[in-house]
């Protein structure tokens, strides 16, 4: 996540330069060659910064909890009514389902991760992404005919999240 923050950012920094470049007007005449330079101000002592450290695996882990935890407060109640085909109390709560993957993919996003976990945290994002459509298309059904075809296009669970958590020491959860 970090290497690709930094590609955004400087993509954007060379977006913004090309952009600001054009055609510059020469100044009709050259600048006096007998002006005296200022003198050189002293250069500030640099004070020492702490060198930064990578975010622990146990940081890392905790921060996960942290961004899922919307997610897992609905997921039985999302299965209850899964389970009971109540496609009714589906649309009412997919608003809410939406909100939380939507705002666990950003904080995934936003958060700090090791190394060797980046790779499932973008999987996971991925993932993210298609379970907020499929819960948005639930949400605009309006018949149960339609919430079943918008819960049809969902893809099977996926197993980023297991991975990322493993990666982090945290537990393994069957997904779903």
């Amino acid at each position: 996540m970090t290497t690709r923050l930094a590609r955004v950012v400087a993509v954007g920094a060379l977006a913004l330069l090309v952009a600001g470049c054009g055609t510059v007007e020469e100044p009709a005449e050259a600048p006096p060659t007998d002006v005296v330079s200022a003198s050189p101000t002293p250069s500030e002592t640099p004070s020492a910064s702490p060198t930064p450290t990578a975010i622990t695996r146990e940081e890392a882990g905790a921060r996960y909890l942290e961004l899922v935890a919307p997610v897992n407060a609905g997921i039985e109640a999302w299965n209850a009514a899964a389970a009971a085909s109540d496609y009714a109390t589906m649309r009412a709560m997919a608003g809410e389902r939406a909100a939380s993957y939507r705002s666990f993919a950003d904080g995934l996003i936003a958060a700090e991760w090791p190394p060797e976990a980046e790779a499932a945290v973008d999987r996971l994002v991925s993932e993210l992404a298609g379970d907020v459509g499929v819960f948005v298309q639930v949400g605009t059904s309006t018949t149960d005919a339609e919430t079943q075809q918008a819960l049809a296009l969902a893809a099977p669970p996926g197993s980023a999240a297991q991975e990322l958590r493993m990666l982090l020491g945290l537990d393994n959860i069957p997904a779903g």
